[in-house]
């Protein structure tokens, strides 16, 4: 065949195996961005996580005069002897992917996208150049005012009311994973390890010896081999970013 045009035509006169034909088509996802859309450096990443690259890019959205500035968060496909299935990273960045668009707030980072069309699977987010929170923290130390570590404690709380008002919980709160927009304003980011409530409290499988856990921010009754994680362990979470944050003003 041709083009791809081609093929649909082809087939919606003269029927696929088996005896389907194509009758109509359907329209890609609001969400779903091409590949050739984007524009990033692969040699210059601004983060990295297990598995996962983050690197500053160029969004061409063409209901946008001038491209945007994004953050573009890339699958690595890297064998990982902790994780029991090989999938199971990519699957926990698509279930992001999928969490991520369903939510809309000034303290959560945007979602503008995923590529899908062809490998490696990327989330395409808001850029926030001021970066991750602890970074901040620990450059600027005292030159950091009482009156502004207070404000990140409420834009951080902001969020996650959101988030708990959706019935979602975002089980891996830290300074860490929130991010300084252009605008000096705090955003949650990370939800790879974010869920829906379906009930009052969240059951997880048991923890295995080999995973990696934030311990110094986790509820105590998320500790256990049957962890229970719900809002108030997000709270108990938020009780910590608030000593990270403030923890430098006490001698």
């Amino acid at each position: 065949f041709s083009s791809s045009d081609y093929v649909c035509e082809c087939f919606k006169q003269n029927d696929l195996p088996g005896g389907y034909r194509l009758l109509r088509p359907v329209c890609r996802p609001h969400w779903m961005i091409c590949r050739s859309s984007l524009q990033y450096d692969e040699s210059s990443p601004i983060g990295q996580g297990n598995f996962c690259y983050v690197f500053k890019g160029k969004y061409h959205d063409a209901s946008k005069e001038a491209p945007i500035d994004v953050a573009i968060k890339v699958w690595q496909n890297v064998k990982d002897s902790n994780r029991s299935k090989p999938g199971e990273a990519l699957d926990c960045m698509i279930k992001e992917a999928k969490f991520m668009m369903r939510h809309n707030h000034r303290n959560i980072v945007k979602f503008y996208g995923a590529v899908c069309d062809r490998p490696p699977i990327m989330i395409v987010m808001e850029l926030c150049p001021g970066g991750n929170l602890t970074t901040h923290l620990r450059k600027l130390r005292d030159g950091i005012t009482h009156g502004e570590r207070i404000v990140y404690c409420v834009d951080i709380a902001k969020g996650i009311r959101y988030l708990h008002s959706k019935n979602c919980i975002h089980r891996d709160l830290a300074c860490r994973n929130c991010l300084i927009s252009k605008h000096g304003e705090i955003k949650i980011t990370d939800f790879g390890l974010s869920r829906v409530l379906d009930e009052v409290t969240l059951h997880t499988p048991k923890i295995q010896p080999q995973d990696k856990l934030p311990i110094r921010w986790m509820a105590p009754e998320t500790l256990t081999r049957m962890p229970i994680f719900s809002t108030k362990s997000d709270v108990w979470s938020y009780g910590i970013v608030c000593y990270e944050v403030c923890a430098p003003l006490s001698k």
